[in-house]
């Protein structure tokens, strides 16, 4: 779980992208138990977010994960589009120096794209909804990646926004409007639309959709991608 609300240039910093990410990751932590046996969680905020702790997070994945396990990753900092290439902006980030400050979204795509489990990412960022989009059809995309994305143990990337829209965050709910809807599905069940005791993928997909747009008053549409091999699976089971 990533969250930067406090950058080494001030004028970047953001309300609530510490406590979005903090929130979600124990939401996880506590009901993970209930499908996984064990949880591994790394959290990674604000002057510990730098380009260099999240490159090396992602690439720590490789020699951890096997096919039996689930990655959740979940982004909130800023996003930027920077000619057609998507990138995070870590703590350390210099708007002077992109390529070597800021983290691409095509390196992550290209570590997450060839692990073999199935992989749910978050992402609670400006600009984020070209994400999903990029990683599924962009030709820049590396051959692995597309690969990846269109087979059994894809990628499913859950983005606040659309590509020309703005991601919202409200001291109402003192939380961006995309985690808000996220923990209201997770936490008190309300995407448990069955309801069964499960949420599965479609069911917070639908929810939080819904649930975002009416917090926003229309003006912030989630957007998800998912490999059309993705079946039915479960993010997490309610107590």
């Amino acid at each position: 779980s990533i969250g930067v609300s406090k950058y080494s240039n001030s004028e970047y910093n953001l309300n609530y992208a510490e406590d979005d990410a903090r929130a979600i990751a124990k939401v996880f932590n506590t009901l993970g138990t209930n499908v996984y046996k064990d949880v591994k969680m790394t959290e990674l905020m604000n002057e510990n977010a730098t380009r260099g702790t999240i490159l090396e997070a992602f690439e720590d994945l490789k020699s951890k994960v096997t096919s039996k396990d689930m990655v959740l990753v979940f982004i909130a900092s800023h996003g930027i589009n920077d000619e057609g290439e998507f990138y995070i902006l870590p703590h350390d980030a210099d708007m002077s120096n992109i390529s070597q400050t800021l983290v691409s979204w095509q390196s992550i795509a290209s570590t997450l794209g060839n692990l073999p489990s199935n992989v749910l990412v978050f992402i609670d960022a400006c600009k984020s909804g070209q994400l999903g989009v990029n990683l599924l059809n962009n030709s820049n995309t590396t051959e692995a990646v597309r690969e990846a994305a269109s087979d059994e143990n894809g990628v499913v990337i859950m983005a606040a926004s659309t590509g020309n829209e703005t991601a919202r965050e409200s001291s109402a709910w003192a939380h961006g409007a995309f985690t808000k809807a996220l923990l209201e599905g997770l936490e008190n069940g309300k995407a448990d639309i069955k309801p069964d005791g499960t949420i599965y993928l479609r069911e917070l997909d639908f929810y939080v959709s819904e649930r975002t747009v009416e917090l926003t008053d229309n003006a912030q549409h989630p957007t998800t991608q998912k490999p059309s091999t993705i079946g039915r699976f479960s993010v997490i089971k309610l107590n």
